[in-house]
């Protein structure tokens, strides 16, 4: 499949009744998700890839974007599900995940299953990002390693504006502030070897969240992007069961 189809938004057509909204990372595509999806879908699921605001296109693009963008269009797209479905699951990866607990703190998601979530960066450096960006507006992204046969698949700018990390890091502020207005059942999820987010970020989350029924799963092998790891099949296995028990 070529690259520009990979970054495009998908649905998968299965149950009439239940549907998982997939929302990718920061400076992502939806093509991070295709191997969930297709999982999920033959679990029975319906399936909704969702492409943020500012995604998919160019640096320069993605920079005309705040995290009010990011946020706006991750609700029309649960709205839009919402009407047409009776049980909405939202599942983000990265910065995904923040989104996916601003909707549970604004909607009403039957459950929130969170990859990586981006609560806290490893790199404290980027916290600084709103000043450097006038000094440095794009910054080369660090390569992921990653299976081969997963590879292809992570479709991310091939440069990061530093404008667009600084309103990540807005994002999580917001998102941190509120996490008491989440209710849902939760499904957390990291690896060990992630060198992207802070997994004290997790434990944060985690102890602040309202829900009542609330899972942390561990993945010793994998990094960041845990949809396109080396545990992946792991992963899918234990969020379908997840949303099987809520």
């Amino acid at each position: 499949m070529e690259r520009e189809m990979l970054k495009k938004a998908f649905q998968i057509k299965k149950s009439p009744a239940e549907v998982c909204l997939l929302i990718h990372g920061f400076c992502g595509s939806p093509s991070e998700m295709r191997f969930l999806a297709q999982y999920l879908a033959d679990q029975g699921y319906s399936v909704s890839a969702m492409l943020l605001a500012g995604h998919g296109g160019t640096p320069e693009q993605m920079n005309k974007c705040s995290f009010r963008d990011w946020t706006a269009s991750a609700a029309a797209e649960f709205g839009r599900l919402r009407l047409e479905y009776q049980r909405v699951h939202v599942i983000g990866q990265s910065m995904g995940a923040l989104l996916a607990l601003y909707l549970a703190q604004h909607e009403r998601p039957d459950t929130v299953t969170l990859l990586a979530p981006a609560l806290r960066l490893a790199n404290r450096h980027a916290l600084l990002a709103g000043a450097l960006r006038y000094v440095m507006p794009y910054r080369e992204w660090d390569k992921l390693p990653l299976p081969e046969e997963t590879r292809p698949y992570l479709c991310s700018c091939r440069r990061m504006p530093m404008a667009s990390l600084a309103q990540l890091n807005r994002l999580a502020r917001r998102v941190e502030r509120d996490l008491y207005r989440v209710h849902c059942p939760a499904l957390f999820a990291y690896g060990i070897r992630d060198q992207v987010i802070d997994h004290t970020g997790v434990g944060i989350a985690r102890a602040r969240i309202s829900s009542m029924e609330k899972e942390v799963l561990v993945l010793p092998r994998s990094g960041h992007v845990l949809t396109l790891e080396v545990e992946r099949q792991r992963l899918f296995a234990r969020i379908t069961r997840f949303l099987q028990e809520h």
